[in-house]
């Protein structure tokens, strides 16, 4: 049975909302709750409103080693993408903390070049 064009978008916002949440609910309470800001509030703070315009939210790690096969980093660690600051366009990169203590991947590494470049 083929997916529906409607159902297909809905399966993409799910996906999107669920990566959003970084580790989940619990570390982002928890996080929050030592008087900390997630990176995309770091960068919502920074920028101006509205303009944060974010790539690599689908980004996933291809570790095999050290028990990783099979587990989840949202967004590979790092939230990369553009938006103005001033009215001037900048690109940016934070590293997220909830999400397996925002270690550099093999997928993130590409990620934060391709955020500073025009692609």
């Amino acid at each position: 049975m083929s997916l529906t064009m409607e159902q297909r978008i809905e399966a993409i916002r799910k996906k999107r909302a669920e990566l959003l949440l970084g580790g989940g609910a619990d570390k982002l309470e928890k996080h929050r709750a030592a008087g900390k800001l997630t990176a995309r509030e770091r960068v919502d703070a920074l920028v101006d409103p509205g303009s944060f315009m974010e790539t690599g939210l689908f980004a996933e790690h291809r570790a095999t080693m050290f028990g990783m096969a099979g587990k989840e980093t949202p967004a590979d660690g790092v939230v990369t993408g553009a938006a103005s600051m001033q009215g001037r366009l900048i690109h940016l990169a934070a590293r997220t903390s909830p999400s397996w203590a925002a270690r550099p991947a093999n997928c993130t590494r590409p990620k934060w070049p391709r955020s500073c470049s025009n692609r």
